[in-house]
């Protein structure tokens, strides 16, 4: 099953070490909030997770300050969910009898429609900012999916749209090349403090306010 109505916990530090207990890992002063809830006939699932923490060391090395993450999960099939989640929890491990049980449930699931979303993904490198914002919907009547997956390409709909602030892009060179190539194909813009991308989610495609459009398919390959 899954866990219904609301949790929450804060964490004033965390450090891992590896085993000459040297820092890998460490973050500071984060907290955890979760809400999930049946609508009011009870065949419909919605939940929102929020994560933030004021200050993070990755692995490299690299310091974060205020990230933020904002997801949800709305209108999904509760049945099929927890049949799903039965399935995972019993066999994690999942031989080929379990998978054919899973998938009529998979098929289900997204016959019925869903959304998904993040609302904010935000974070900091210094005085660098990053935003990022977007919302997936599959529209009820995607039937079939394990027999036709690329029907979920063109079902889907949604929309998405990314900020790097000016200080970010000077001080990854990488992001500064990306940022470039995206100005000349004017598929970015630049604003008063840093730089916008917005973009439409419809027909299998990426679709940029200047018209140009990109089949996801190809943004998907390696």
């Amino acid at each position: 099953g899954y866990w219904l109505g609301e949790q929450s916990f804060s964490l004033q530090k965390l450090d891992i070490v590896d085993a000459q207990l040297a820092p890998m890992f460490v973050i500071e002063n984060a907290s955890y909030s979760g809400n999930t809830s049946l609508n009011e006939s009870g065949d419909k699932l919605n939940t929102q997770l929020v994560l933030d923490a004021k200050q993070m060391r990755l692995t490299d090395g690299t310091d974060v300050d205020n990230f933020k993450l904002d997801f949800a999960i709305g209108d999904i099939d509760s049945q099929s969910f927890d049949q799903i989640m039965s399935i995972y929890q019993n066999s994690p491990m999942l031989d080929e009898q379990e998978i054919q049980k899973l998938l009529p449930h998979i098929d289900t699931l997204f016959s019925k429609g869903f959304n998904l979303s993040v609302n904010e993904l935000s974070l900091a490198f210094g005085d660098g900012k990053f935003r990022n914002e977007w919302q997936l919907s599959v529209p009820e009547g995607t039937d079939h999916i394990t027999q036709d997956p690329m029907k979920l390409m063109t079902a889907t709909k949604g929309s998405l749209n990314t900020y790097f602030s000016d200080e970010l892009v000077d001080l990854y060179p990488f992001i500064q090349e990306g940022v470039d190539e995206l100005m000349v194909m004017e598929l970015i813009e630049k604003k008063d403090k840093g730089y916008e991308l917005k973009a439409q989610i419809s027909d299998g495609k990426l679709k940029f306010e200047n018209g140009q459009e990109f089949p996801l398919i190809a943004l998907l390959m390696p």
